[in-house]
């Protein structure tokens, strides 16, 4: 009898001592989440018509050790500060792109936004950066149409960032509903089901058993090369693989340039000049080889529309004579470790590298 009963509390000290952890676990990661400022959970907000921006004159920490300021447009910049949407004769340019132009893990300075804006602050010509992370050219066109037409916001000349993950995020994540204003079906009230609820209660208010539940995951589902992460991504497949091209590559090219096409709609509207960069992820560097359907539909669609572009990834073609280990270096060296951001040696290359061709009239 006795010993019946100490083993049924022996058991209910093990459902205590689980309950005090998850409890820890859960005060734990949300005072550290709290104090550290999280930009994603603190400076991206939603937006009823093209999905999120940012805050508006706010201040954050970032993910790694960068800091994060936005100015009264919700725009990201050195400080917070006043912006006038009237540029008064004055040449005024906007970069737009997701969050390689908004410079994420980086500090403004550090990033290649930040060193345009630095440079043509020279000429005494203001750059304003309208990027924010997870941005495509569904959200480009939105974005640019409400802070032209309903936002007033005035400019001469637009640099447009094209991002290799936006052919993937206007096929899977976006689209326009009924209203014409971007959604993303995934994540609206309809889709949400309790498995994707305790997802997210899990991934939001733990550390220690989302550790403990990513391993014990890996080892049913293991990973080929957790290394290859940002190589073999699943946003920059299409551009290498051509049965997932053929899957949805070429649908998430012919809507890119669908809203590429009402972009310099607009722009030509409002005699507003566009000039396009694109750029390489880490998985270009790695399988370089022939012109990539990125690069081809991007430098076509330019000639068509005789719109300047410059192909950073050109920069890279003596790759193709070196071994994939000293590649693996070379993206070491000018990307974010495990990731597809170009950290500030990889920013610096990327500014010295389009500058001219920015300023060229």
């Amino acid at each position: 009898m006795f010993y019946q009963r100490k083993k049924r509390y022996k058991y209910l000290y093990y459902l205590l001592i689980i309950i005090y952890l998850v409890v820890l676990d859960v005060c734990l990661t949300n005072i550290y989440k709290y104090g550290k400022n999280y930009l994603i959970g603190d400076l991206r907000i939603s937006h009823p018509n093209f999905h999120h921006t940012l805050k508006l004159n706010a201040e954050g920490g970032g993910f790694i050790s960068e800091k994060y300021y936005t100015n009264s447009l919700g725009f990201r910049d050195f400080l917070i500060r006043e912006v006038k949407k009237e540029k008064k004769n004055k040449k005024r340019i906007l970069l737009m792109g997701d969050s390689s132009t908004m410079g994420l893990f980086n500090d403004y300075e550090d990033s290649y936004a930040g060193k345009i804006t630095k440079y043509f602050e020279k000429k005494n010509i203001e750059v304003l950066n309208a990027s924010v992370t997870s941005y495509s050219p569904i959200i480009y066109f939105k974005k640019l149409e409400y802070l032209i037409n309903i936002d007033k916001l005035e400019f001469s000349n637009l640099f447009l960032f094209i991002d290799i993950s936006d052919t993937f995020d206007d096929v899977y994540r976006y689209k326009l509903n009924d209203f014409g204003n971007v959604v993303d079906p995934k994540t609206t009230f309809e889709k949400t089901n309790f498995i994707n609820t305790v997802k997210k209660l899990i991934i939001n208010n733990s550390t220690f058993f989302l550790f403990i539940l990513d391993n014990v995951h890996d080892i049913f589902y293991p990973d080929e090369d957790n290394s290859f992460f940002a190589i073999n991504h699943q946003n920059n497949l299409w551009n290498i693989d051509e049965s997932i091209f053929n899957k949805y590559g070429k649908k998430g090219l012919d809507l890119n340039i669908f809203y590429l096409d009402k972009i310099k709609n607009l722009l030509e509207s409002k005699n507003i000049d566009l000039k396009i960069v694109i750029y390489p992820w880490p998985g270009t560097i790695y399988y370089y080889g022939k012109k990539t359907p990125y690069e081809k539909n991007w430098e076509d669609w330019s000639q068509l529309n005789n719109v300047p572009i410059y192909n950073f990834i050109s920069h890279f073609d003596y790759v193709k004579n070196l071994s994939k280990k000293k590649r693996l270096i070379i993206i070491n060296k000018y990307f974010h470790e495990l990731d597809m951001h170009l950290n500030p040696e990889g920013s610096d290359l990327f500014f010295n590298k389009i500058k001219g061709f920015l300023e060229e009239n």
